[in-house]
């Protein structure tokens, strides 16, 4: 063998070791947690003849002091190395590359202006020149050529220019991506098992709750949205959530006691969406259906999927973890002075298990109502808006000015509400109404009595009815008092 093709050989062989020094090793596991993650990475590798054990690389989003390796039998590690990469062959070959293309252009750039020199000569000459000593039809037809030239070369520049800026952006991409090189001495020979683990900051989760209400049953939907830009795709990882929130130490720890106690894992279901990145492949969808682990230790909640997920770098996706159906004790109110229509409030009195908090989107049936952040402290009162198959009518039925003996005023005021039940079932309301409640002693008001019949609160001059409409049928409420105040007393009253 030639010794140029030899050596090329051996470069060739150099670039493919460093190129894909985690090549042995693959992306396994993600700890998720809400603003980091950590990754671990397993496989299998060989050290080089010298003793050192080429890991891969780490991106900029990694914690260098996070970093954590694990060798198994022959090997043993004698020291870690994490080094900046400033000169790596593939670096060095893409750099290369963009300086060729550079040159390509140009070259190009160059002959462009020639040929605009020519037109533009031509143009600007009047009739002085070499197209003056050959006939007409060969001179439009070389003006003709280098127009043409001119089109193909600016269609040219165009392609390499964009051919240049996606190197570039590649070059970025990979220089993110590979901004310390990790090595490992070790002592003995042959294969071993590696295990290599790091923390990155550019990634985490935060709970994400859907309340649904459909007949009066509530369904609580429990997801996750995750984010990472940690340049590396996840691409059939496992997938761990947690609710700890990992620090990077700066003062010496203090010494603890350490209570044991038993903790018995709870089983629940676990479901995968994936938003961003490539979808599941066919034959590993059947394992979302299989049980997932929840487990709290000390505070810090685990929700551990069994199913792969994927997701690409600078990307989204959102995780449907698990979902329950309540039934909630369900209060439908009306305070008709304030919103003529009926509100409907799911009354929860406890959850399946302890969640995280987070922001819950509101839904009654298809449509979005609205959202909240929720703490899950029970009894918890969720707002579904308003029920559109109940009409509210309020209207004052009597407004009457008398003037009695002594300079006094009364004025008799009368109000009726009617509701509407455009349901197929019986819907049960508790109904608020008021009427004015006196602050000073030269006021006076009364209360002349309810249909069907209320007692108003003497502090706060609230009545309450409970309701029962039965389906498209109507219920009507009404309600009388006199407020009587001397003539001389100028009185602001909004009835």
């Amino acid at each position: 063998m030639r010794k140029p093709q030899l050596a090329f050989l051996v470069s060739i062989l150099a670039l493919f070791l460093t190129t894909n020094a985690q090549g042995a090793l693959k992306l396994k596991k993600v700890i998720l947690y809400p603003s980091s993650a950590t990754l671990v990475w397993e496989g299998i590798a060989a050290p080089r003849p010298e003793g050192f054990l080429i890991l891969g690389y780490l991106p900029s989003s990694a914690v260098k002091d996070s970093v954590k390796v694990q060798l198994g039998k022959p090997l043993e590690l004698l020291e870690l190395r994490i080094q900046e990469v400033k000169e790596d062959p593939q670096l060095e070959r893409m750099e290369k590359e963009i300086r060729n293309l550079r040159v390509q252009l140009e070259i190009l750039e160059t002959q462009k202006r020639f040929i605009q020199g020519v037109l533009s000569t031509q143009k600007e000459s009047k009739g002085q020149g070499w197209w003056e000593r050959i006939p007409l039809k060969e001179t439009l037809a070389r003006l003709q050529t280098l127009s043409n030239k001119m089109r193909a070369l600016i269609s040219r520049i165009e392609e390499l220019q964009k051919t240049i800026e996606e190197k570039e952006e590649a070059l970025a991409k990979w220089k993110r991506a590979h901004s310390w090189k990790i090595e490992a001495r070790t002592r003995g020979k042959g294969q071993a098992t590696v295990q290599l683990t790091y923390r990155v900051n550019q990634a985490g989760w935060r709970p994400l709750y859907a309340a649904r209400l459909v007949n009066d049953k509530v369904s609580l939907k429990f997801m996750a949205r995750v984010h990472q830009d940690t340049e590396i795709n996840w691409q059939g990882v496992k997938v761990v959530l947690s609710t700890a929130r990992p620090r990077g130490r700066i003062e010496p720890p203090q010494p603890k006691p350490l209570y044991l106690r038993p903790v018995e894992p709870l089983k629940t279901r676990f479901k995968l969406m994936p938003l961003a990145g490539k979808a599941p492949p066919k034959d590993e969808r059947a394992a979302l259906e299989e049980k997932t682990t929840y487990s709290l230790m000390e505070g810090i909640a685990l929700y551990e999927p069994p199913g792969p997920f994927y997701l690409d770098s600078g990307k989204e996706g959102v995780l449907s973890i698990e979902g329950w159906t309540l039934l909630p004790k369900i209060k439908r109110f009306c305070y008709a002075a304030a919103d003529p229509a009926v509100y409907i409030v799911a009354n929860i009195k406890s959850f399946p298990r302890i969640l995280p908090p987070g922001k819950m989107q509101l839904y009654q049936g298809s449509s979005l109502v609205g959202e909240t952040y929720l703490t899950f402290r029970a009894p918890l009162k969720l707002s579904f808006g308003r029920d559109q198959t109940l009409k509210v009518k309020r209207e004052q039925t009597k407004r009457f000015l008398d003037k009695k003996f002594g300079g006094k005023v009364e004025i008799t005021v009368a109000y009726q509400t009617t509701i509407t039940n455009v349901a197929p079932r019986t819907r049960e309301i508790e109904v608020v109404e008021r009427i004015p409640v006196s602050q000073d002693e030269r006021i006076e008001v009364k209360f002349k009595g309810a249909e069907p019949p209320a007692e108003p609160n003497k502090k706060k001059g609230f009545l309450k009815w409970t309701v029962t409409v039965l389906p498209h049928g109507k219920s009507k409420l009404s309600y009388t008092f006199t407020v009587k105040y001397p003539e001389k007393l100028h009185l602001n009253y909004p009835f």
